[in-house]
């Protein structure tokens, strides 16, 4: 993970105590997202993003492949996006795994699951969407 996913990464560990958090970085099996999370007796897998400028996603072939075809199989993953182009309009959006294909092609313009302000996550909504 970059050094903006990182700290998304952190924020999401942190705001989210009782959940057991394992990050994943491997260049072995490309796409794997990075990280699982274990809610309520289930392992739920997230992929994240920061976006600072613009309005691409960056998302890779390997990850659409992963994402989309686990989501088929009814496994929860989701692409969780730190929009953070500028302070006062910073926002966390989530992403279903089913929708990473047209996340790659449309960027920002794809609605999203959820959307929070940055500086007001409510993380316990956050974790209710994620346990889904």
């Amino acid at each position: 993970m970059a050094g903006n996913e990182t700290l998304l990464f952190r924020r999401l560990r942190d705001s989210l105590p009782d959940a057991i958090f394992t990050r994943i970085e491997s260049r072995v099996n490309l796409g794997i997202p990075d990280c699982l999370i274990a809610l309520d007796g289930q392992l739920v897998a997230v992929e994240l993003k920061v976006v600072t400028k613009g309005n691409k996603v960056a998302i890779s072939a390997h990850q659409i492949s992963w994402l989309e075809r686990h989501a088929k199989e009814g496994v929860p993953c989701y692409v969780l996006v730190a929009v953070k182009k500028n302070v006062t309009s910073a926002t966390l959006r989530l992403y279903g795994g089913d929708q990473a294909a047209a996340l790659s092609v449309h960027g920002l313009a794809l609605a999203p699951l959820d959307e929070w302000p940055w500086r007001a996550i409510p993380w316990y909504v956050v974790r209710e969407r994620l346990s889904r």
